[in-house]
This record gives C-alpha cells, sequence and structure tokens, in this order.
C-alpha cells in the first residue's frame, strides 16, 4: 500500500510493514489461518525551489529536486504540466511513482517581481561637463534599459529626450554645451521587462564652471565679468573654502591676503545670484597655484574709498590707471611731478595701479577697503 494508506484484517487496521495474521472459525467449526505480508512504500516527497517572474514575462520557473525519473506528476490536476515559463501565480503540484502512490499536494506560489532600485549620490556636475553619471542599484526585478524624459525647465536649458539606453548599471546623461547653471529634473523610465515601464525622477545640480573665477595673484581670486563668464551678471556673493563659508567674503573677489596667501591645498568656490533672480548657486571648486606675482605692494597697499594714496614720487608728469583684477580699466587720472599721493577708487576691491610715464611702467597691487 501507499504511504498513509491502511490495510483491514478481520477487522483490524494495519498502516505498517510487516507480516499480519488473522485467525476466522468457520461456521463448521475449523479455524481459518490468513497471512498477509504488508509492504508500505516510503512517502513520495520531494523538495523545491522557486525562481519569481523577475526577467520578463512568463520567466517564473518551481525546479523540482529529490525525485526519480520513473517518477510522473500532475500540475494543478494536469498530468506532466509544465514547471517553467510559469507567470506568477499559485500551482499545485503532485508527483506519482511508478507504484501509483501520490505525493500530497504542494502548493507553490510564484511571484512576480518588478523592478525596485535606489539612485546613488548625484556628484558634483560642473557647467563644463559633457555629461555625468548615477549609480542605479538594483533591489529587485530587472531592466533591460531606460528612457530620459526631462522637465520643461530643462528642455529650455537644452537638455534632449533620450530612448533606450542600455543598462550597465548606471545612468548617464549629457550636458548641452551652453547649460545655464540651475537645478533640473529628469523622469528616468526604466524599461522593466516583466512589469513595465518603471518611472523614477531625479533630480540635479549643474554648477558654475570653475572658469567663472580666476586667481589672479597669490592671495587673490576673482569672478570674471560678464563678457569673460559666459554673459552672467551676479548681484550677490558668498565665497568657500574647503566647502565652508568664509566670513565676510561677500564682494566678488575674494582677497585674503597681505599676511596670508592661497593654499594650494584648499579648494575654494563661490555661490552667486544673478542679476534679477533670487537663488544663489554655487560654482565648482578652484584649486589654486603658486606663483611668482609680478606686481609687488607699493609700501602702503591698503586704503579706503576715496583716500589719498602714497605712490613713489617722480621728477615728470604720468598717469594714474587703475584696473580690476579681470583686466577691466575702472578710472584713470594725471599724476603732477613729484607728487606723492593719488586718489583711491569709488568701489572697494583689489586693483593693479599702473603708474605711467613716458619712459617707464610701473604696476602696483592695491587693495581699497
Amino acid at each position: 500500500i501507499c504511504a498513509g494508506e491502511t490495510y483491514t484484517l478481520n477487522n483490524q487496521t494495519y498502516s505498517k510493514t510487516g507480516t499480519y495474521k488473522a485467525t476466522v472459525q468457520t461456521a463448521s467449526g475449523c479455524d481459518s489461518v490468513t497471512i498477509v505480508n504488508l509492504f508500505v512504500y516510503d512517502p513520495v516527497e520531494f523538495n523545491y525551489t522557486v525562481k519569481d517572474e523577475d526577467t520578463g514575462p512568463q520567466t517564473g520557473e518551481i525546479i523540482i529536486t529529490d525525485t526519480l525519473t520513473t517518477w510522473t506528476r500532475e500540475v494543478n490536476g494536469v498530468p506532466g504540466g509544465s514547471l517553467d515559463s510559469l507567470v506568477a501565480g499559485v500551482y499545485e503540484v503532485v508527483y506519482i511513482n511508478e507504484s501509483g502512490c501520490r505525493s500530497k499536494p504542494v502548493r507553490i506560489e510564484v511571484n512576480r517581481q518588478c523592478l525596485m532600485g535606489n539612485f546613488g549620490a548625484v556628484p558634483k556636475v560642473c557647467a563644463d561637463d559633457s555629461s555625468f553619471q548615477v549609480q542605479f542599484d538594483v533591489v529587485e526585478g530587472a531592466y533591460s534599459s531606460y528612457n530620459l524624459r526631462f522637465d520643461a525647465d530643462a528642455k529650455a536649458a537644452g537638455f534632449t529626450d533620450v530612448d533606450s539606453l542600455p543598462n550597465n548599471g548606471i545612468v548617464e546623461i549629457d550636458i548641452p554645451g551652453s547649460v545655464r547653471p540651475n537645478t533640473y529634473k529628469v523622469r528616468v523610465d526604466f524599461v522593466d521587462p516583466t512589469c513595465g515601464e518603471h518611472p523614477e525622477v531625479l533630480e540635479f545640480d549643474i554648477l558654475y564652471s570653475s572658469a567663472i573665477m580666476a586667481q589672479k595673484f597669490n592671495d587673490v581670486i576673482a569672478l570674471l565679468n560678464s563678457k569673460y563668464n559666459g554673459g552672467y551678471d551676479f548681484v550677490s556673493y558668498q565665497w568657500y573654502k574647503n566647502g565652508q563659508p568664509i566670513l565676510d567674503a561677500t564682494h566678488s573677489y575674494l582677497y585674503i591676503g597681505p599676511e596670508e596667501t592661497l593654499n594650494i591645498n584648499d579648494s575654494y568656490s563661490v555661490s552667486v545670484v544673478r542679476a534679477g533672480e533670487t537663488k544663489a548657486i554655487m560654482s565648482c571648486e578652484l584649486i589654486p597655484t603658486t606663483h611668482q606675482d609680478q606686481h609687488p605692494y607699493i609700501k602702503q597697499n591698503i586704503a579706503g574709498v576715496r583716500q589719498n594714496l602714497p605712490i613713489p614720487p617722480s621728477s615728470e608728469n604720468g598717469e594714474a590707471i587703475w584696473w580690476s583684477v579681470s583686466g577691466q580699466m575702472i578710472e584713470r587720472a594725471p599724476i603732477n611731478a613729484y607728487d606723492e599721493y593719488i586718489i583711491t577708487p569709488y568701489q572697494q576691491g583689489v586693483y593693479i595701479l599702473e603708474l605711467r610715464y613716458s619712459d617707464s611702467r610701473e604696476l602696483y597691487k592695491v587693495f581699497v577697503k
């Protein structure tokens, strides 16, 4: 008999392998002896693992182990039913051995694994970068490719939608050549072969290129004007050193002299607000270099706005020209022979003072505060 079945002999029920004897007295008074050699087959059992439907439609599978090749099966009552190329659902599996004994029905569930994942950290992206990449870590499911769908602001800045980018574990976004620094959004539609499109929104910042700044000396970094910075007019400034704001560094230049110099082991950046706007946007970082300053300090190199600044006297007439550190001429004034002072400009800042004579030209660095 099969495991779980019973055999009845002379009103006695047996379910274990063994030899059983029953004596029955006939009507004539004779004893009738019945001997039964009972054999109980081992239970029909099996083990299994499940592969969920996770790499496309009908990719589920039930993998059976610990069965014999002589056994047959039923799946949901269908003899020889398939256990691969399954859709998500519940399947009742029964195995039958060569003696016709059946296993207990086992209900096995195949799940559908839709894509689940997370973006990694968005890197710092500079306006002069050609592209950037963001890691996408798959937690469950899979995707075959992805499409990029930019919002209206991003499209206005030059970003364009892209289809059918391959799955290589990252999302790569090309940066338009003249992109305006700002915060943008893109919807990344991951193509999930099992469950369809899986949208994820990615927000990213485009920072100003460090090229909007220039190191002028060993102690000055200045913002370039709109002629040289891509056409931007800035009205508000905050300078940073190694990612931390510098106290009172809120001008279009960063001056740390005359007692200190820029450290080549530090990084400097600036947060600026464009004219007509209120949002502050960071720049990428500038790493200073050490070089020989071409413009020495005069004896007194610090003065207030519209104050007398001592200059080396000359025996001839000349001209004083004030230049900004970005190369823009601020003002010019005549110098009479033996003048000992000139008047500083109207605005605070770091300047190059050019003293020009008929046969000589002297350049000095001056800080007007």
